[in-house]
């Protein structure tokens, strides 16, 4: 139960320290700085520090006697107060991550849109390895075609693979007014 209580405070902003000595402040009424840090197993040159940051979150107060003694706020108010204080350094943070991202998209655009304007002459190429990919694509592109296709594929690859499957479209394209002119390369 203990481990769970520590990462619920630690989700509500509390780091380790900070979370042994609540813990420890919160079973017992008025401890010193040296007891609590026997009991909540913080080094005795961090308890003053973390003593420091508790009261700055509202989870301690102290009472100026000898030695000064420290008493936990009761959970009902702390949590309340931690959970505000969370939920602010959250937004914050959203904020900030929201004006970073506005910011990116400024200087990204023109970067992006130089690069959309580059024209690679060689961009239409397409390279097709697979036998029936290459056919497949050869439809395709027949399919889509106004006037002419032009291919250039190894001669022995359409002879062999996929002939087949252009042999009807390809009375299809003649009647639509389309011609194919195939270019082959020795194999």
């Amino acid at each position: 139960m203990e481990e769970t209580l520590f990462e619920d405070l630690s989700e509500l902003g509390l780091n380790g320290y900070e979370a042994a000595v609540y813990l420890a402040l919160l079973s017992r009424s008025g401890l010193a700085p040296s007891e609590l840090a026997t009991r909540a197993k913080v080094p005795r040159q961090r308890i003053y520090d973390v003593l420091e940051s508790l009261t700055g979150k509202g989870l301690c107060t102290s009472r100026d006697t000898s030695p000064k003694t420290y008493f936990g706020t009761d959970p009902t108010l702390a949590m309340e107060s931690l959970m505000q204080q969370r939920t602010s350094a959250l937004e914050r943070e959203r904020e900030r991550i929201g004006r970073r991202v506005h910011s990116l998209v400024d200087n990204l655009a023109p970067i992006f849109l130089a690069g959309r304007s580059q024209n690679d002459p060689l961009n239409y190429i397409e390279v097709f390895n697979d036998p029936t990919r290459i056919a497949t694509q050869a439809i395709d592109l027949a399919r889509s075609a106004r006037v002419r296709v032009n291919s250039c594929i190894k001669r022995a690859v359409y002879p062999d693979t996929g002939a087949e499957l252009a042999l009807p479209a390809r009375a299809a394209h003649a009647r639509r007014g389309v011609s194919r002119a195939i270019r082959t390369v020795g194999a």
